[in-house]
């Protein structure tokens, strides 16, 4: 499989907006790369500008060291996942996998389709629904039919548009496993734009956080959720949220702030919810103002000295708004950031 690079790619819409703005990527070959923004950030231009759908100002686009900018999307043998799956109603699940292997640049004889049709079908658990159409499909199905068009092709490189941001959240970490695995299985590259930050811990090798149109920070997952390079990057992982606390803040609760000096007037700390230690103490600094049940933890919201602090704890404690702790926190845990 083949590697791809962007080299300050740079998008500008007629309006005036960037919405990219040189921006550098790698993808080594059947690497797993999740683009992690907000919506806006510029995840679909980035996807459309690699599958040649959209022309960049500047910049450009590389398979194997090739520049490959000026070629159409029907010679960069990619394949796109939209989120609303377009799939052609009139069609059967067979007639919507087998259409992409029709065109007739492919040449592929009809037994070839019927084989590649049938495989990924059953890959997919498919197999029986064949000749249903969309609308007799649930929605885990249609997305389902839609990576498969994908998949039928054996594209050189997969992109995928938050293909599931309409599902419900049970079928989502469902469907996260199966692209991993199908990702696996077939050793080929794949770009996956998401907002949702658990989908991006999930299925990357490594995370390029967009905003704006820029590349704040790509890293593992691991890099990325503990050694955030600005506060825009910590905030958009982890729930409950990152604290931030300005140098003031962080002075009034005692606490260290990594890098402090001349300077700490400039900086403020995060502290992840379950970086905190918290003791039950009648007589503590911290007033519980609200608790929410997570499953695996409590997210309890705490107010010190007029601070508000979130705070991950054991699922077992029992707590109730009105109830104080002492909170303790290792410095190694502290992160600091410029203001």
């Amino acid at each position: 499989m083949p590697r791809y690079g962007l080299n300050g790619v740079a998008v500008r819409f007629q309006s005036g907006i960037k919405a990219l703005a040189g921006v550098d990527l790698e993808l080594a070959a059947g690497e797993l790369l999740v683009v992690l923004g907000v919506t806006g950030a510029g995840k679909t231009t980035l996807l459309r500008t690699i599958a040649g759908l959209q022309k960049p100002d500047s910049g450009a686009i590389l398979e194997d060291g090739r520049d490959i900018t000026a070629l159409p999307p029907h010679a960069r043998d990619m394949a796109m996942v939209f989120q609303n799956f377009s799939l052609y109603p009139g069609l059967t699940v067979g007639g919507n996998l087998a259409f992409p292997l029709q065109a007739k640049a492919l040449a592929l004889p009809a037994q070839e389709i019927q084989s590649r049709v049938r495989q990924t079908a059953e890959r997919l658990g498919l197999a029986d629904k064949l000749h249903r159409r969309p609308e007799q499909l649930s929605g885990g199905e249609l997305q389902r039919v839609a990576i498969g068009r994908a998949l039928v092709r054996r594209p050189k490189l997969f992109l995928f548009d938050e293909p599931l941001a309409s599902l419900d959240a049970k079928l989502r970490e469902r469907m996260v496993s199966e692209i991993r695995s199908l990702q696996r299985a077939q050793g080929c590259g794949m770009i996956y734009v998401t907002h949702d930050h658990v989908e991006a811990m999930s299925l990357a090798d490594r995370i390029a956080v967009l905003d704006q149109g820029r590349v704040l920070q790509i890293g593992t997952p691991d890099e990325i959720y503990r050694h955030p390079a600005e506060s825009r990057v910590a905030r958009m992982l982890g729930r409950p949220g990152i604290n931030l606390l300005t140098s003031e803040e962080a002075g009034r609760l005692g606490l260290p702030l990594p890098g402090a000096g001349p300077g700490a007037g400039g900086k403020f700390a995060g502290i992840r919810p379950e970086s905190w230690r918290v003791t039950a103490d009648p007589k503590g600094p911290a007033v519980a103002t609200l608790v929410e049940q997570l499953g695996p933890m409590l997210a309890i919201v705490l107010d010190v000295q007029g601070i508000t602090l979130r705070v991950a704890a054991p699922p077992y404690l029992r707590v109730k708004p009105g109830d104080r702790f002492r909170l303790g926190v290792d410095p190694s845990e502290i992160l600091a950031f410029e203001k």
